[in-house]
């Protein structure tokens, strides 16, 4: 497992509010090198009754890295994460300040999505959901061509 390839930020695109409710979290790690994925989560004050291990699936690759993704739905809209990486029989744990190999206990540790605010979710324009689209159709002259233009 090639630790110097792995990468998070607990902001950005790779931890951000999708819904009200939904945080997606994002890993990159070295193409090939990680069987499984997960994100260990829960809520910083109630740790035990919201600590739940939730799996990251690989949503795309490139000519060096893989990139994993999962959801999660903290109760209180709060989150406190860190990645269990396994490569094979090899497991490690990811937290905000190092790679370990027991579980982590301590959630000040972690990674953290403070809050989702409403203000935080994106949300497009209402004039960016009435769109045009063109389509070209072969017309009775081989190199003339006739748009159609409808609103959706």
């Amino acid at each position: 497992m090639l630790l110097e390839a792995i990468y998070h930020q607990p902001k950005r695109n790779w931890a951000y509010a999708y819904d009200q409710d939904t945080i997606h979290l994002r890993l990159r790690a070295k193409k090939n090198d990680l069987t499984e994925v997960h994100a260990l989560t829960g809520d910083k004050y109630a740790w035990d009754a919201t600590k739940a291990l939730v799996p990251l699936t690989k949503f795309t690759s490139d000519s060096m890295f893989d990139y994993y993704e999962g959801e999660v739905k903290p109760p209180y809209h709060r989150l406190k994460y860190s990645f269990l990486l396994k490569s094979g029989e090899e497991q490690i744990w990811m937290t905000e300040t190092d790679f370990q190999e027991e579980e982590p206990d301590d959630p000040g540790r972690m990674f953290q999505f403070p809050y989702i605010h409403a203000g935080a979710v994106f949300t497009p324009l209402h004039g960016l959901r009435m769109r045009c689209s063109i389509r070209f159709f072969p017309n009775d002259s081989p190199t003339a061509t006739r748009i159609l233009v409808r609103k959706r």
